[in-house]
């Protein structure tokens, strides 16, 4: 009896290994965390994003909104892969290891003399769709989508929608507009 106990009180523990990486550079920093670029032991590079609050256990980081929203999109073309979630009970400290992207659609557009080629576009705006179906489709809705939080891996390639703290939320009943095809769509598109 005292055995069973004991492990039902054991602190819920991560589903997979945590990754180890080195630090290697900052990205950019925003209100609720840092991103950092780290290098895994095979020598790929991935993004760390920091969190600047402490947690004080597994059970808060495995609460957090973004962790759970990143387990259940998880994997998906469009949308950043989680690689590890990384926390340690003796700092509190919280790192969510994601893929490396190049740059936002942001950093692409400004200062351009001439606009992206119309292709381009239209790829990037099918690709941000696809995503944002799924995310919709496993009852989740991004509240801040924008030219910073859509990532890209180079001028031509895929990209992918990245996800913070405070930015998911459950999909209850969203207000749709019916669509030939019985495709419901938010009324915000």
């Amino acid at each position: 009896m005292a055995a069973s106990n004991a492990k039902a009180q054991q602190p819920a523990k991560p589903a997979k290994p945590m990754l180890q990486y080195e630090i290697r550079g900052k990205k950019g920093e925003g209100t609720f965390s840092e991103v950092l670029t780290g290098e895994l032991p095979d020598g790929t590079f991935c993004a760390v994003k920091r969190m600047k609050a402490e947690f004080k256990s597994w059970e808060q980081v495995n609460q957090l909104r973004e962790v759970q929203a990143l387990r259940r999109l998880n994997p998906h073309p469009n949308i950043i892969d989680m690689l590890s979630v990384n926390y340690d009970p003796a700092t509190r400290r919280l790192d969510l290891v994601c893929e490396l992207m190049e740059m936002n659609i942001y950093e692409r557009i400004k200062g351009r003399k001439h606009h992206l080629p119309e292709e381009l576009v239209k790829s990037y705006t099918f690709q941000l769709c696809k995503a944002l179906d799924h995310m919709h489709r496993n009852g989740i809705f991004h509240r801040d989508v924008k030219p910073e939080n859509v990532l890209i891996r180079d001028e031509f390639s895929s990209w992918r929608i990245s996800a913070h703290a405070g930015e998911f939320t459950p999909n209850r009943r969203l207000p749709s507009t019916s669509r030939p095809g019985g495709t419901a769509l938010p009324s915000a598109f």
